[in-house]
Formats: structure tokens, C-alpha cells, sequence
């Protein structure tokens, strides 16, 4: 179950052919004025107030842009088709292409090589850290059972001293 979302009464003024234009296009003159108010925050927050001509003069130069790049890619095709026109059994150019084919199909290869080794590098890093660490937990442990040892007299050997006139004695 949703819980009704707070909401406050605005009474506004605006021309009747707002108004009109409201009502063809929003359900209730409530959701217009709720998306006028977002569109309003969300482009003052922003700092970057756009007018329409100059989103339609960025659109103009980003189609100039795009038509330029056609145009420029139509070219380089021209030039491809012309050259092997001029030289179509070139068996240089040929053997170049299977040569660069060739040398990308390597380094792949090696690319992936050097993946595999450097996960099992970093497989046998973690089994290192891992044994290092068992090592050390096993370390603490043992000086601190020397530690406990230690404390307790009943187990430290008895301290046997001799009097001046035993040195014989063992």
C-alpha cells in the first residue's frame, strides 16, 4: 500500500491561452503546473538555462558536423574503390593485409596468454598470503603457549641449589 505523497494549494494566474493549451495537453491544469514547476527547478539547479535557439543552433551544428563526416567518409570510400580499380591484383597490398590479419590474430593471442598468466600469478600471490598468515597465526600461537608456560611454576623445572659444601653431589 502507497502512502499519499503531501501536497500543498497553489492558486495562480496565467493567460487563457495557456489555460487552453494546459487543458489539450495535460490531464488537470495540476499536472501542468507540476511539470512547468519541474522543468523550472530541474534547468535553474542545473545553472544552464537554454533557450530553444540555442538548442536549435546546437542541433544545426551537430547535423553539420554529422553531414561533414559523411561527406568525408564517402571520400575515403571513393579512394579505396579507386585504388583497387587502379591496382586490383596488387599482391603487396594482399599479402600486407593477411600479414597485419596475421600479427592482430597474434596479439591477441598473446593478450590472452598474459591474462591466463597473470591470474594464475595473482592465484598463487593469494595462496602465499594465505600460507603467510597461517604461519603467522600458528607463530602467536605457539609464543603465547610458551608465554602460558612460562607463567605457570608447577611446570618450570625445580630450582636445586646447592649448598657451599655439596659441590660433590650432583
Amino acid at each position: 500500500m502507497t502512502m499519499p505523497i503531501a501536497k500543498k494549494s497553489v492558486t495562480v494566474r496565467i493567460p487563457n491561452e495557456l489555460y487552453d493549451m494546459c487543458n489539450k495537453n495535460y490531464d488537470s491544469i495540476s499536472n501542468a503546473v507540476i511539470a512547468g514547476l519541474e522543468l523550472l527547478f530541474v534547468t535553474n539547479c542545473n545553472k544552464d538555462v537554454i533557450t530553444i535557439s540555442e538548442l536549435n543552433s546546437q542541433i544545426e551544428e551537430k547535423e553539420q558536423i554529422i553531414k561533414d563526416l559523411q561527406i568525408n567518409n564517402e571520400n575515403l570510400l571513393k579512394e579505396i574503390s579507386d585504388l583497387r580499380l587502379r591496382e586490383p591484383d596488387n599482391k603487396e597490398i594482399h599479402q600486407l593485409q593477411f600479414r597485419i590479419q596475421d600479427l592482430q590474430e597474434n596479439q591477441q593471442a598473446r593478450i590472452a596468454d598474459l591474462k591466463e598468466t597473470i591470474n594464475s600469478l595473482n592465484e598463487q600471490i593469494n595462496k602465499k598470503d594465505n600460507q603467510i598468515e597461517d604461519l603467522n597465526q600458528t607463530l602467536i600461537a605457539q609464543a603465547s603457549n610458551i608465554y602460558n608456560l612460562t607463567q605457570n611454576p608447577k611446570l618450570l623445572p625445580e630450582n636445586k641449589v646447592k649448598k657451599w659444601w655439596e659441590f660433590w653431589r650432583n
